[in-house]
């Protein structure tokens, strides 16, 4: 009896779910840019925001982690303020047009276009306006807030209006816009541009208008001005793009309406604005900044490095916000496990009713659960923002990641370990062990195409999922069956990715395979894999054939162990390769099922009938070679557990 084999098209499935915990520690919260001092009175009622669906966190226990220290903004010696109304005094006017006698009439300049865009409180926020109160240190901003309500400072002349941080400068998405029309009298952009400090001199953009009157745009990004000095701009030209050139704690714009007699004027208060910006901003989350680390200072928020998206168990996470928001706010923060379990803690926001940027930030220790964990961000009950990063025991960069004889109850574990850190399966293999049933697979690296894998599925499920997965454009890659309890189980791995044709069949007889098999043979079809199992005496096999042009090739699937290495050594001898092998216990015998074709793949190292140690040892020594893991499969007898695997190179 010919052992070659196959049943009607089948479409397979593999694809695992993954699952994934984290402990805590101490928070500091930054305040930055050009801000006031902070007081306690009463907050300004702020707009309401619209609710989400619930996500699983809500009633989590929540402690309270306040801010370890409620400023870290520059030094007293390093305020920029005072500086920063010199930087903007000390501008030249540079070439001036010819006008024919400007009005020097506020109500003829009409201000259309906000110079940033987005949400604001969210992707920008007005740190600072106007200070309208000359007395030396009182101040009053364009709504009448005095004292430590007052969204300004001592001597401020213009508009701060901050950006998330350094990330947005980086990416020149922070667009720095022309208000109104004008003519371009000035342009600087040669200065050092991540200043978090008060020092130097700023990159600005100067425009004239009809009526008289200037607008300055400061602190601008390095070589990143777009005008030149005589160009007629219309409101909502691009500029150039918001940094931290000159004095300057943050990344933000600095904008300032100067009159004729380059007074600075508040633009706000002249109703000079056509869409002014809302006063009483929604506290809000502007960004969030991850770290392998603990946060040590502002700076690392407002200059952050790129969020890691994979932690070890164990590492430190320091967790930083760039956020606008006042005191009276309640800031609810939750880490969600793979596994549902939530660390979830709140902090009331101290200080001043102002509304004002910060910089809070948390060091937390990543937990024990490998997966996708999840960040959420509430503030004031709203959910504003969430993050995920993965843990996993592995990283990146290994040629191949295995595991053998792996009990079920830690697959799923173990798969989602390794497939967190960027790998994929290629190979499974399932076997039983008393009630137990164990796995051996083999991951490399993910190729860029999609996939998918399931394990442990019965008849029904796994032709369900083959049906709904190609359907999705997949293709079946490999097929596993084996026994749980008695019962035949599946598990397959898929790969969205072009290929020959397949068919494919589950459990059938050895009558009903051969039958198959030598239907789909004649039409060119040649068998991939085969896996028996063994079921009150009876033979079941699954297959897996494509249209692959390999040359000669033999396949058989009732091999004895006895027989294996004499089978083995006459296909080598003539010239073919192992490509596929099953072992399965039948009548209380070791059988294999194995194929050979003439595809050849270079160096090559076979073992078989292996213990657990000794397959170890082998792996290390291949592997430890250059060798790559082909595949490895096991069984069950006599009280051990044994192993055979290839290796090419």
């Amino acid at each position: 009896m010919s052992e070659k084999a196959f049943e009607a098209p089948m479409r397979a499935v593999l694809g695992a779910a993954l699952k994934w915990s984290l402990l805590g520690a101490g928070l500091t919260l930054m305040t930055g840019g050009c801000m006031a001092p902070v007081d306690e009175p009463a907050a300004p009622a702020v707009e309401q925001v619209e609710q989400v669906e619930p996500q699983g966190d809500e009633e989590a226990p929540r402690y309270t982690l306040a801010p370890a220290n409620e400023d870290w903004s520059a030094e007293l010696s390093e305020d920029p303020h005072a500086y920063d109304a010199h930087l903007a005094a000390t501008t030249p006017e540079g070439i001036r047009s010819s006008l024919d006698t400007p009005s020097c009439d506020p109500a003829d300049l009409s201000l259309t276009w906000w110079p940033l865009s987005g949400t604001n409180g969210r992707t920008w926020m007005v740190n600072n306006y106007v200070d309208l109160d000359p007395s030396s240190s009182l101040m009053e901003d364009y709504l009448g807030y005095t004292g430590s309500l007052a969204r300004t400072y001592d001597g401020h002349r213009g508009i701060d209006i901050d950006i998330p941080s350094f990330r947005e400068m980086d990416s020149g998405t922070a667009l720095v816009r022309a208000a109104a029309p004008g003519t371009v009298t000035f342009v600087r952009e040669d200065q050092f541009d991540r200043n978090t400090s008060c020092t130097g001199t700023w990159n600005v953009v100067r425009v004239q208008h009809a009526n008289g009157y200037d607008t300055i745009y400061g602190h601008l990004k390095q070589n990143s001005v777009v005008v030149n000095v005589g160009d007629t701009v219309t409101a909502g030209q691009v500029l150039g793009v918001a940094g931290s050139s000159g004095c300057s704690t943050a990344a933000h714009l600095h904008l300032e309406v100067q009159d004729c007699s380059d007074v600075a004027v508040e633009s706000l208060a002249l109703g000079m604005w056509a869409s002014p910006p809302t006063y009483h901003a929604t506290s809000d989350v502007m960004d969030v900044m991850l770290r392998k680390g603990t946060f040590s200072s502002a700076d690392q928020i407002k200059d952050p490095v790129p969020n890691p998206s994979l932690y070890a168990p164990g590492d430190s996470l320091g967790i930083g916000l760039s956020m606008s928001g006042r005191g009276g706010d309640v800031v609810d923060l939750s880490l969600t496990a793979p596994d549902g379990t939530v660390d979830a803690w709140t902090w009331n926001v101290s200080g001043s009713a102002r509304y004002r940027h910060m910089f809070p930030s948390w060091n937390k220790v990543v937990g024990s659960t490998p997966g996708t964990w999840t960040l959420r961000v509430r503030v004031n009950g709203s959910l504003r923002t969430t993050r995920t990063y993965k843990v996993s025991n592995y990283q990146p960069g290994y040629a191949e990641v295995a595991k053998h004889g792996v009990p079920a109850s830690s697959y799923q574990t173990v798969f989602t370990d390794i497939t967190t850190a960027g790998y994929r399966p290629v190979w499974v293999d399932g076997y039983e062990v008393g009630s137990t049933t164990y796995y051996n697979a083999i991951f490399r690296p993910t190729d860029g195409y999609s996939w998918q894998a399931r394990h442990g599925l019965s008849g029904t499920e796994y032709q369900n999922e083959v049906d709904t997965l190609v359907d999705q454009g997949y293709r079946l890659e490999q097929v596993d069956s084996y026994l749980t309890n008695g019962a035949i189980r599946y598990a397959a791995i898929f790969t969205k990715k072009m290929g020959p044709v397949w068919v494919a069949y589950h459990g059938r007889t050895e009558a009903s395979h051969q039958s198959l098999f030598d239907s789909y043979t004649s039409l060119g079809y040649r068998l991939v894999n085969a896996s028996v199992v063994s079921v009150s005496g009876q033979r079941y096999v699954t297959a897996l054939y494509d249209k692959a042009n390999v040359g000669g090739w033999v396949a058989k699937h009732a091999i004895p162990s006895s027989q294996y290495q004499t089978e083995f050594d006459a296909q080598r001898n003539a010239g073919r390769y192992l490509q596929y092998l099953n072992t399965y216990v039948h009548g209380g015998a070791v059988y294999y099922s194995a194929v050979w074709d003439s595809d050849s793949y270079g160096s090559w190292g076979a073992r078989h009938a292996l213990t657990s140690s000794q397959y170890q040892t082998q792996y290390d020594s291949f592997t430890g070679s250059g060798y790559l893991t082909r595949l490895v499969t096991g069984y069950y007898l006599d009280g051990y557990h044994r192993f055979a695997g290839l290796w090419t190179h």
